[in-house]
C-alpha cells in the first residue's frame, strides 16, 4: 500500500505494543498494520509464548498439538522491525550473554534497565550488533506514591528519571524509555543538547478514545507525546 509522506513519517514514529500471549492475535495485528506501523514491541508474555511454541514442537507430548510454524511466521514477518522489551536487569556478564542471544533475532531495538548500572548497559552496548539499545529510566506505571515506597531518598520521579537518563548517556545507549509525561525533562535547556542525541521512546502512549483500565499512570495521547519530543 502506498502511503503519503505524512503517513510514512507517522509510521516511523510508532512502535505498536503486541501485549498479548496469543501468537495468532499478534501475527494478525502485524499483518493488518505493517503498512502503517514501522516497529512492533514484544514483551515477556509474547516472547515466552513464542519460545514455548518452539519447545512444544520439539517435545509434542507436552501438548496435544505443537508446532513452531506460528513462531517462524511471526519472526519472518517482523524481521528487523521488532523491539524486544525484555528490560534486561542482571549482572554485567549475564546481560552480555542475553544480548548476544537476542540479536540472533535481528531486532531493531531491545531494552535494559538503567537502574542495573552503567557497567551493565555498557555490556549491552558492546554486544548489540546492528540493534539499538534502549534504557528504561523509570517504569511508566510508577507514580509518586510507588516511588516513595521503592526509593528511600525521597526524591520525586523527575529526579530519578534524570539520574538514570544521565547514566544511560554515559553508558552509550542509543535511546531512553520513559513515560510521556517525563519527556519535558529532556527539553530543559541545560540538558537539551545532551539528550537530543538520543532516541526518546514514550511508553504508555494511548489514543484519546482508549478506555480500557490499565496500570499506566503517566500516559498521553500520540499527538501530545510527539509534541513533548518523542
Amino acid at each position: 500500500m502506498s502511503l503519503t509522506t505524512k503517513q510514512e513519517e507517522a509510521a516511523q514514529k510508532i512502535i505498536l505494543a503486541l501485549d498479548t500471549p496469543e501468537i495468532d492475535r499478534a501475527l494478525k495485528l502485524v499483518m493488518m498494520l505493517s503498512d502503517y506501523v514501522k516497529f512492533f514491541k514484544i514483551g515477556p508474555e509474547l516472547f515466552i509464548s513464542l519460545a514455548a511454541e518452539t519447545t512444544f514442537h520439539k517435545f509434542p507430548r507436552t501438548r496435544a498439538i505443537g508446532t513452531s510454524t506460528k513462531a517462524r511466521a511471526f519472526y519472518t514477518y517482523t524481521e528487523n522491525r521488532l523491539f524486544f522489551d525484555l528490560k534486561f536487569h542482571d549482572i554485567p556478564n549475564t546481560v552480555a550473554g542475553a544480548t548476544r542471544e537476542i540479536i540472533k533475532y535481528n531486532p531493531a531495538f531491545f531494552s535494559v534497565h538503567a537502574v542495573a548500572g552503567i557497567d551493565v548497559m555498557q555490556k549491552a552496548v558492546a554486544h548489540k550488533g546492528g540493534a539499538k539499545v534502549l534504557a528504561v529510566t523509570m517504569l511508566s506505571s510508577h507514580n509518586e506514591r510507588i516511588i516513595r515506597q521503592t526509593f528511600l531518598g525521597g526524591e520525586q520521579r523527575s529526579a530519578h528519571v534524570l539520574e538514570y537518563a544521565h547514566s544511560s548517556f554515559e553508558a552509550g545507549v542509543d535511546g531512553l524509555i520513559c513515560a510521556p509525561k517525563d519527556l519535558y525533562l529532556f527539553q530543559i535547556e541545560r540538558y537539551r543538547d545532551k539528550f537530543n542525541q538520543m532516541l526518546k521512546i514514550a511508553a504508555g502512549t494511548r489514543p484519546s478514545w482508549y478506555g480500557i483500565p490499565d496500570d499506566q499512570k503517566n500516559a498521553l495521547t500520540p499527538v501530545e507525546t510527539i509534541k513533548e519530543g518523542a
